[in-house]
């Protein structure tokens, strides 16, 4: 059951450029829209490190109140 149909695009040793274009244009985009929606670290260590004690401590204010 050895045939060839008539009408195949052999495509054999070819390398489909427009697939490879639309590969790297999706790539792109994705890496473009990954870093518009990344969120910026616009505080600093210390200014963090002082609003999880803060934090920290009203909870314990409110724990306590109950």
């Amino acid at each position: 059951m050895d045939f060839e149909y008539e009408e195949a695009d052999d495509f054999g040793e070819q390398i489909l450029w427009y697939r490879v274009g639309a590969m790297v244009i999706a790539a792109i985009v994705l890496i473009l829209i990954g870093r518009s929606c990344a969120g910026g670290s616009d505080i600093s260590q210390a200014d963090l490190d002082v609003e999880v004690t803060a934090r920290a401590s009203a909870e314990d204010a409110l724990a306590d109140r109950d």
